[in-house]
């Protein structure tokens, strides 16, 4: 199965701009263990233009992903912890619905041949989306079924780079 690292791509500049949500919650609240301590339901202001555009996957300041990415997400069965959030501009009356998401993470390592995941759960042949954590960096693939489905649905915002991911299990301890 091939792999991809998603991104959003860099040269999609006119997407919303999220404003004051460090009131809402704390970034560390962003994990497995602490993800229940967020309400339910987010509204955060934002500040657009006429040239705004709303992309499928925003990363910064947190990852958050449109109606149409988390339906494929529940679509593929992947686990993921979800909160619905609600980016607002009141000025020019304009609200988006995204959800905030936490995805499985995967412990790995970047070598000269590509990304070597330590299995310690379910086998990499099934898993459509997933995050990899690597050192302080963390990206998320998804395998191509996953790609195809997104890219059917004209995905806004998104790039997608090829991955070769190897997978070792780990010894239990």
């Amino acid at each position: 199965m091939k792999y991809f690292v998603l991104k959003p791509d860099e040269q999609f500049c006119h997407g919303p701009k999220i404003e004051d949500w460090k009131t809402s919650f704390k970034p560390g609240w962003m994990s497995k263990e602490q993800f229940y301590k967020i309400e339910t339901l987010q509204v955060f202001p934002i500040a657009i233009t006429e040239n705004t555009l709303f992309p499928d996957m925003i990363s910064h300041p947190f990852l958050l992903f449109s109606e149409m990415m988390m339906s494929v997400i529940r679509m593929y069965g992947d686990p993921a912890l979800s909160k619905e959030v609600l980016l607002a501009d009141s000025k020019k009356g304009v609200v988006k619905r995204y959800f905030l998401v936490v995805l499985e993470e995967v412990k790995g390592n970047i070598t000269d041949t590509g990304i070597i995941l330590r299995r310690d759960g379910r086998p990499l042949k099934d898993r459509n989306i997933f995050v990899v954590k690597l050192g302080d960096k963390s990206e998320i693939i998804v395998n191509l079924d996953f790609a195809e489905s997104i890219l059917r649905r004209e995905a806004l915002g998104i790039h997608l780079e090829e991955a070769v991911l190897k997978e070792i299990v780990m010894e239990k301890e």
